[in-house]
């Protein structure tokens, strides 16, 4: 909070339990003041207040929301009755040096897995792959019991060098997500050369078109069908390159926002 004082300007645009309180605190003291809200709605049930409470008070006080997919700022807009900026984070034009050809990872699914992104689908989702080396890489997974030989489980957290590695080998990210506002992933996993299949939910369409398939259903027919169209489909860096473009257009209000704010 001391820091607090000697500047003019507070910019969080990470999740915080301390966020309601500096946004007050900004609010009390005359400060300039921009919030990121992640989530509009809870993924849970049992968040479903904590989360409503949260954004109230951001939207309440803050200067300025910044929310990370249209559909965010739609939503936030339709409850909270607040105009947000929108900014897609983690976006960069260098793709990794990566030869395509020596991806041997068919699929991959990485990271610290909630139910609400599928995880108690993940036992069963793979009995009728065929042909296809998954790799299920995260703390997440260390209880799961899978029936597929094909599917490799890496129950343990990924240090970064060997998350670079599984990346630089995946071919297809899977996001079997139940329910979703965004992915953070989306932009870092897209940097090495990945394609990308998720479900239908929430901003994921939005935030990886051009990159992938969607799927309508959370199944095994549905990723080996969505695969298959991916692989037939030759690897472009000019995909990749359209779809920063398109994204980084978008962040041209907040940069305006912003410029105006510190003048």
């Amino acid at each position: 909070f001391k820091l607090l004082f000697r500047t003019n300007l507070i910019i969080s645009p990470s999740t915080s339990i301390m966020n309601p309180i500096i946004c007050f605190v900004a609010f009390i003291f005359r400060k300039k003041c921009i919030i990121g809200i992640h989530d509009v709605v809870a993924h849970e049930k049992k968040d479903y207040i904590k989360v409503k409470i949260y954004n109230y008070v951001i939207c309440l006080f803050a200067t300025r929301v910044i929310t990370f997919s249209r559909l965010s700022h739609a939503e936030l807009k339709k409850y909270f009755n607040n105009n947000s900026l929108i900014y897609y984070f983690g976006l960069t034009k260098n793709l990794k040096k990566i030869d395509y050809s020596n991806k041997d990872i068919d699929i991959l699914i990485f990271g610290r897995m909630l139910p609400y992104q599928g995880l108690d689908l993940i036992p069963t989702l793979f009995d009728d792959i065929k042909d296809l080396r998954v790799v299920l890489a995260g703390k997440g997974f260390s209880h799961l019991k899978i029936n597929n030989k094909s599917v490799e489980v890496i129950g343990s957290f990924i240090e970064e060098d060997k998350l670079d590695n599984l990346l630089m080998r995946t071919k297809v990210f899977l996001l079997p997500y139940i329910s979703a506002t965004q992915s953070g992933s989306i932009p870092y996993v897209a940097t090495y050369k990945c394609r990308f299949i998720a479900s239908n939910v929430g901003a994921l369409p939005e935030q990886m078109s051009g990159l992938g398939k969607i799927i309508k259903t959370i199944d095994s027919q549905s990723i080996q069908e969505a695969y298959d169209k991916i692989i037939e489909e030759p690897y472009s860096e000019d995909d990749y390159s359209k779809w920063v473009y398109n994204l980084e257009s978008q962040n041209e209000n907040f940069w305006n926002f912003f410029k105006e704010l510190i003048k």
